[in-house]
């Protein structure tokens, strides 16, 4: 058998090659520098001299498209264009970053010709607005720019009385929301807009902006107000929806309006690539599990369970911070407390509960390992769905960097947790204080490893420490699986399934921190990430070396 020449078939050269240790260490080198070049190339076509003329930011341009679409309008629209003043007041008066005039000069450039930043601001208010509506949005302009002058004083006082009358002036309300948002005060802002709502029925992106501010502001007096109101919330995007549900503990708001932002802008790519991520991992656990007709069918069931399992953790975490006050940020030992307890308890808990209606036919069956595989698969449909979450809430780079440590973590802490359970009702309890300890374990190790890198006085020792964990995990995990499970000799190997999975999830993980960061250093801190399985492929090897 060492040369492939006795070999006849493509099967047999599959089984002889998977097999070989240096095809193997070439292949995963081959496609690891295929990712790395192919990043630094991407680095270096978007690193080069940038084209000459000025660089417009996204948010000057959707001023000036809007400022288009009000000259281009047939027919008068006051409110469309009182938000596309309050947007524009808030570049001048720096609530959004813009190299723009300071306000007072702008001032001066409106009362002298009606124009600012090059805008015929004059032209569209008299093809907009007539009468009190034209007073009310010049007296808002001068609000914001000279707000600290008589005039702007005064400015502001009209629109406040006519606010605060009832019933208000239309666009009132909404323009002294415009005024608590350029401080940045949410909350002001957020009861501003919800008076507007209230008051004009077509007044839709006031009503939108009120539960958004008030999301932001974690108002939670004025997102029952506005719940009570038949329509209101459910107009709003998804996201915000299930951001309002979990706020004011509406469990079923919360959950609705999670779904449908999973349809709502989607990112194919790092969906594609989350899911090609536990697809390895899927082959893997698959490959482990014993053969039968269902073997690839049956595994969808407990990955769907893992993925639901965020669910209810996220309706416990809005209820940890907003009623028990258990919130990130603290000083020790109340910030390692959240950890276990808002974090390694809240997640072990709900991945355990999604398990436990598996339970009853894994007893049936007695299948040795199933209890552990199906647990791996609750926990890598966890991480899948809370991969995405992260890119929804903290962009690419974080999402990139969970693809392969993340995805182990939850597949082996689960499986773990998971397998003591089964063997705990199997054994009608007689072992659930073995249980109880593995449990306690998995969730100090889950709080320590996301605790540890930004703890201050370890900011250096921290990350390694956590490294230390997740290899200590990985050993426990594997070990496990090398002694529940007997996997048959299949054509492709066990190892070779996961070397080149994870040597093209790496490749995967380069490119698109080359895409995200756009620098060899973002570059460099993925490949960082991507050490840490080094050791895990080894273990993996060193247990599975004739699978």
């Amino acid at each position: 058998m060492s040369e492939p020449g006795m070999f006849h078939g493509w099967r047999s050269r599959v089984f002889y090659l998977t097999r070989n240790r240096r095809f193997l260490l070439r292949t995963t080198g081959t496609i690891i520098a295929a990712g790395f070049l192919i990043a630094s190339l991407i680095v270096t076509a978007r690193s080069g001299p940038k084209k000459p003329g000025s660089q417009v930011s996204v948010v000057e341009q959707g001023l000036q498209e809007g400022y288009g679409r009000l000259l281009a309008m047939p027919e008068p629209d006051p409110r469309g264009l009182a938000a596309w003043l309050r947007r524009q007041m808030m570049v001048l008066v720096g609530s959004v970053k813009s190299d723009t005039p300071p306000p007072a000069e702008a001032f001066d450039a409106f009362s002298r010709n009606g124009t600012i930043l090059g805008r015929n601001l004059s032209q569209i208010i008299d093809k907009h607005t007539a009468g009190a509506t034209k007073e009310l949005l010049l007296d808002f302009i001068r609000g914001s720019l000279v707000a600290d002058l008589p005039e702007g004083k005064l400015a502001r006082s009209r629109i406040e009385k006519l606010a605060r009358r009832e019933p208000p002036e239309r666009l009132a309300c909404e323009l002294m929301a415009g005024f608590a948002m350029q401080v940045e005060d949410a909350s002001v802002a957020a009861r501003w807009m919800m008076r507007e709502g209230m008051t004009f029925s077509e007044a839709a992106e006031a009503r939108r902006l009120a539960v958004s501010l008030a999301i932001n502001a974690e108002d939670i007096e004025s997102l029952r107000q506005m719940r009570a109101v038949p329509g209101w919330i459910e107009a709003c995007e998804p996201l915000d929806q299930h951001l309002a549900g979990g706020l004011i503990q509406d469990v079923p708001l919360q959950w609705r309006g999670l779904f449908w932002d999973h349809f709502t802008n989607v990112p194919w790519l790092l969906v594609g690539f989350t899911l090609f991520a536990g697809l390895v991992w899927f082959i893997i656990l698959v490959q482990h599990d014993q053969r039968d007709a269902w073997r690839w069918l049956r595994p969808l069931l407990p990955l769907l369970a893992g993925v639901l399992s965020v669910w209810p953790t996220l309706t416990i975490l809005f209820w940890q911070e907003q009623v028990q006050g258990l919130k990130p940020g603290g000083p020790f030992p109340h910030d390692l407390w959240y950890y276990i307890i808002g974090v390694g308890m809240r997640e072990e808990v709900c991945k355990l509960a999604l398990f436990t209606p598996f339970l009853p036919w894994l007893l049936r069956k007695r299948v040795p390992g199933r209890a552990l595989i199906t647990g791996a698969l609750v926990g890598l449909g966890f991480a899948i769905e809370e991969n995405v979450q992260y890119y929804a809430e903290h962009g690419l780079s974080a999402a990139m960097s969970r693809l392969l440590t993340a995805n182990f973590m939850h597949i082996a802490m689960t499986a773990i947790t998971a397998h003591s359970l089964y063997r705990m009702v199997r054994s009608r309890f007689a072992e659930a204080g073995q249980f109880a300890a593995t449990f306690a374990a998995i969730v100090l190790v889950h709080a320590f490893y996301d605790w540890l890198p930004g703890y201050e006085p370890l900011s250096e020792e921290g990350g390694w420490f956590s490294f230390v964990i997740l290899l200590v995990l990985a050993s426990r995990f594997i070990d496990q699986l090398s002694l529940e499970t007997e996997p048959r000799r299949s054509t492709f190997a066990l190892r070779a399934v996961f070397t080149l999975g994870c040597a093209l999830l790496i490749a995967g993980v380069l490119v698109c921190s080359a895409l995200n960061a756009r620098s060899m250093a973002g570059v460099a801190d993925a490949a960082k990430d991507c050490l840490a399985y080094i050791p895990i492929a080894f273990l993996y090897w060193r247990r599975f070396e004739n699978a």
